[in-house]
């Protein structure tokens, strides 16, 4: 079976099996020598030192004897203490020799215990007679019997001892010797198989160790050059039936699976390239359809406003002509109210100018005639005055309509954007302004609405007023004819003439002041024609601004996401100073290349950017504009540093916003900052051009 067949787990148990044996081999040895050091030492302890000390205890104890025997005869007297040491040291030495002679004898070792055991017995008699004559006094006995034969007893008996203590130190050097050469012969046999095993071993873990190790860095190799990117590296060892040619089959496995991802990621970039084709031409639809809405409702608004012009002049050209005929009205009841006076003042000669009187009185009649006939006149063109405002309410009304309409188009178009989702950001921000515009047409024909009521209410005044003059003058006609029947019968009326007269005058004067309030009416409408018309002018001018940036709106929509500008530079923004406008140009380049990458879907690197242009560019530009106006003195430098401040301030809401990671907060910060810095370049840093180039510092 070939070796890389062999499972990685069968070849570390070959190897470990190897190394087992070696070890229990090793092992047995070794616990065999162990053993042969064990038992000698243990002959050594219990047959050898133990004997030696039993041995040497007998020998002392013996010593101990002859001491105290020596020690009474010295003292020529029996002395009892002694007597009990030595019988307790004869015990000693009894139970001493007793033990030594359960011990295995070696045969001469048995020799001279033999000896010793003949000899004893025969001392310690010896010895308890020399007691016995010190006991009995008889000192010159016991001496004569203990350096006589009971010294010779007790030296042989010693010489006994001391032989065996030498036989036993002799074997037991023995005993050493042969265990420590057995201890050399198991030691060295253990090092010879350890270092056997040792080679054996290392030999199959080499032979192990390069049947893995080549195959793994050959996967591993084949894995690295996978990770390069080279995918047409061959796998090797899949052939293999052990865990490496697992291990191969998986890198193989995996190589498929890179291979499969590469496709993937071919299919899904062409997909991204079809949806992003598709998204564009969505954009473009959706582009189309509100360019097809939001055009007609600017060419409505637009209509509707030169509509409104038309015929806020057609009130004014109606209001003016009032006026003139009001004017008329109010120069001939003048001229009636002056004949009716004169007439008043001749009654008194009423007889004798009768005449006089008949042809101021048909005058009369004829002037209240050609009166009424004005009045009639300026009634209709009043009316039509009125049907004309009424005409301009239903024109104001489609107009709201109309910013209603596009408000929800704005609002639809929000929508859209926010489906979109960051690629429609830049179409979110544009349709805000759509609806911003939309809200302020709103505004506007609200306040023409106003406008048109308070023209309604004039010429219904004025329609009220001219028909009291007409009837007044209906009144003074028939005045003036019952004046003309009372000159037939001026002898027998002249007090009904006088009354007749006096009411002509009062009517005359009520007519001329009924005409004084037509002429105001119609004043007061042609003012209100002047606002219609200016109010118009405007609607027109934000209609014409918001096509505009309708224009500009789905130019960008339709274009590449790189070309979206949110600011465009006007040669208007100049204020012809080269550092403010340069400053005012960079800022508008900066704003438009963030805000591209926004619209690329990177809204917190541009929300960051963004932050960084505040808190640096601006900023800087704030203190040199601030130092400019400084040096030249700009009366208003306290207005225009609040207005840097309180952007700065609004701003600050705006970063923490987007510092906390809200999706809607960078939107929101450049729609902020490009209408601020659209507003403050035109509004307040105009004031300033103005000044300085005035001062002639531009």
């Amino acid at each position: 079976m070939s070796l890389s067949n062999l499972r990685i787990s069968m070849r570390l148990s070959i190897l470990t099996g190897v190394l087992c044996i070696a070890l229990v081999t090793t092992i047995f040895l070794g616990r065999s020598g162990m053993s042969s050091i064990l038992n000698s030492l243990h002959t050594v302890y219990e047959d050898r030192t133990v004997c030696l000390v039993q041995l040497g205890t007998m020998q002392r104890n013996l010593f101990r004897i002859r001491v105290r025997i020596l020690k009474m005869l010295d003292m020529n007297a029996y002395d009892a203490t002694m007597v009990a040491q030595i019988a307790d040291a004869e015990e000693v030495i009894n139970k001493e020799w007793k033990t030594y002679l359960t011990t295995e004898l070696a045969p001469d070792e048995k020799i001279i215990a033999d000896k010793i055991k003949a000899a004893l017995p025969d001392y310690l008699s010896a010895k308890n007679q020399v007691i016995e004559l010190l006991k009995a006094n008889d000192l010159d006995k016991a001496t004569s019997l203990a350096n006589g034969p009971v010294l010779q007893k007790f030296m042989y008996l010693d010489d006994q001892i001391v032989a065996n203590i030498e036989l036993q130190e002799r074997i037991a050097k023995e005993e050493y010797e042969r265990g420590k050469a057995n201890a050399s012969q198991k030691i060295n046999t253990s090092l010879i198989l350890g270092g056997l095993a040792l080679a054996l071993g290392s030999a199959i873990a080499f032979v192990i160790a390069g049947s893995i190790t080549g195959p793994v860095n050959g996967i591993k190799g084949c894995m690295e050059q996978l990770t390069a990117g080279n995918l047409s590296a061959e796998v090797p060892g899949v052939e293999r039936g052990d865990e490496l040619g697992q291990m191969a089959k998986a890198v193989g496995v995996f190589k498929e699976g890179l291979l499969r991802v590469k496709e993937m990621e071919a299919e899904q970039e062409a997909q991204k390239i079809r949806a992003e084709a598709e998204r564009k031409a969505a954009m473009r639809q959706l582009a189309n359809t509100f360019e097809g809405s939001v055009g007609k409702v600017i060419q409505t608004v637009t209509s509707a406003a030169t509509q409104l012009q038309a015929s806020s002049t057609q009130m004014a050209s109606t209001a003016a002509e009032t006026s003139a005929q009001a004017t008329t009205v109010a120069s001939a009841s003048q001229q009636a109210s002056a004949n009716v006076e004169t007439v008043a003042a001749a009654t008194e000669e009423l007889s004798s100018s009768i005449t006089e009187i008949a042809k101021q009185v048909e005058r009369s009649q004829s002037v209240a005639s050609r009166a009424q006939d004005e009045a009639t006149n300026t009634n209709v063109q009043i009316r039509a005055l009125s049907e004309n405002a009424n005409k301009i309410g239903e024109i104001v009304n489609l107009i709201n309509d109309i910013a209603s309409q596009t408000n929800l188009l704005a609002l639809n178009a929000t929508i859209e954007a926010a489906r979109a989702g960051d690629a429609g950001k830049g179409f979110a921000v544009v349709a805000n302004e759509v609806k911003h515009l939309a809200t302020q047409t709103g505004k506007a024909t609200e306040e023409i609405a106003s406008q048109i009521k308070a023209v309604q209410e004039g010429t219904n005044n004025a329609v009220h007023a001219i028909d009291g003059i007409t009837k007044v003058i209906s009144e003074m006609g028939e005045i003036s004819a019952s004046v003309a029947s009372a000159v037939e019968e001026q002898a027998a009326a002249t007090q009904e003439i006088a009354r007749n007269v006096e009411q002509a005058a009062a009517g005359t004067a009520e007519v001329s002041s009924s005409v004084v309030t037509v002429e105001q009416a119609a004043r007061d409408t042609g003012a209100a024609a002047e606002q219609i018309h200016s109010a118009a002018t405007d609607l027109s001018q934000q209609s014409e601004f918001l096509r505009a940036e309708v224009g500009r709106f789905l130019d960008q929509v339709r274009s590449d996401q790189s070309d979206v500008k949110l600011l465009n530079w006007d040669n208007a923004l100049n204020m012809g100073i080269g550092t403010i406008d340069r400053h005012h140009r960079e800022m508008f380049d900066e704003v438009n290349r963030l805000y591209v990458k926004m619209s690329q879907g990177n809204g917190a690197e541009a929300g960051q950017g963004m932050i960084t242009l505040i808190d640096t560019v601006m900023e800087n530009h704030f203190r040199e504009e601030e130092e400019v106006m400084s040096r030249n003195s700009y009366p208003h430098l306290d207005e225009h540093r609040r207005h840097h401040r309180d952007f700065l301030d609004r701003a600050k809401s705006h970063k923490s916003a987007v510092q906390s990671g809200d999706p809607t907060a960078a939107a929101k910060m450049f729609e902020y900052v490009a209408t601020w810095l659209t507003n403050h370049i035109q509004m307040e840093d105009g004031k300033l051009a103005n000044y300085l180039r005035a001062k002639k510092v531009a």
